[in-house]
């Protein structure tokens, strides 16, 4: 049989076995360094930390980059359509010119035609000269216009109507005082006049006109002495086969356009009175 002091230690052992396992006096387990997310103070960051972070910042900069990127596309398509618009413009300012070169050249040659025609109308055929109506003589006296300024002009007589005082600026418009004017005018070439070839010729200055209907000074100016005809036949009672219409622009300046008064003469619409007889 065992002794009493055998089995004391024997229990001991026992009871020392069986609570092992949930000793109060073994201190918790420490996580293993992999599974912390952040350094100690004093320590690097794990290398996969650092790792990720960059990616962060170079995903960062490449949408700054890609944002920028799309700022300067949308920045060369506003670019371009502006250029392309410009592009359109200055075709359209090209036919422009082009046309009104093509209707100067056209209106110069007509009116060269013109005073070839009243040039031949005073020379018989074998070259001899012959006098020319003699309605026209005296011409400018008979012309009781105030205010209008009537000149003669080789065989031609020249009534001057400032085109200021017929039309608004740069159209073909008439205006309240370009009436009693043209009544006037009309009065007086058809009581002194009654047979004459007339010519109404339009003249401008050198100011650009801009755009619109009547970009083209040539196509003003006709625009012009079309109104005066229309005016002078179909209001004061003037036979229409009795003229002809013409616009020059402003390829026969009267004054230098260098000065505002100059200008001023040279935008006229002038009634011009051939020798020859419509008969």
């Amino acid at each position: 049989m065992r002794s009493a002091t055998q089995l004391l230690l024997l229990s001991a052992l026992a009871l020392t076995g069986i609570g092992c396992n949930r000793n109060p006096f073994v201190g918790a387990q420490q996580p293993f360094a992999w599974q912390q997310s952040q350094a100690q103070p004093g320590q690097p960051l794990p290398e996969h930390v650092s790792q990720l972070q960059d990616l962060n910042r170079r995903n960062s900069q490449l949408d700054l980059n890609n944002n920028d990127l799309h700022r300067q596309l949308a920045q060369a398509q506003q670019d371009n359509q502006v250029k392309s618009q410009q592009v359109e413009l200055l075709q359209k300012q090209l036919k422009e010119v082009t046309d009104m070169a093509r209707e100067a050249t056209i209106a110069r040659k007509k009116a060269e035609e013109e005073h070839s025609a009243f040039l031949a109308s005073t020379r018989q055929r074998g070259g001899a000269v012959i006098t020319a109506n003699n309605s026209l003589r005296g011409g400018v006296s008979k012309l009781n216009l105030p205010g209008v300024e009537v000149r003669e002009d080789g065989e031609v007589l020249r009534i001057e109507l400032p085109a200021d005082q017929l039309f608004q600026l740069n159209t073909a418009q008439l205006t309240a005082s370009a009436s009693p004017l043209l009544q006037q005018v009309a009065q007086a070439v058809r009581q002194n006049f009654p047979r004459q070839k007339i010519v109404v010729e339009g003249h401008t200055d050198n100011n650009p006109l801009g755009g619109g209907v009547m970009s083209s000074k040539v196509r003003l100016t006709l625009a012009q002495a079309s109104a005066v005809f229309d005016q002078l036949t179909t209001t004061y009672g003037m036979p229409a086969r009795q003229f002809a219409v013409t616009g020059h622009g402003d390829n026969y300046p009267l004054a230098s356009n260098a000065t505002p008064a100059g200008q001023e003469k040279n935008r006229r619409v002038e009634i011009v009175i051939a020798p020859e007889s419509i008969d």
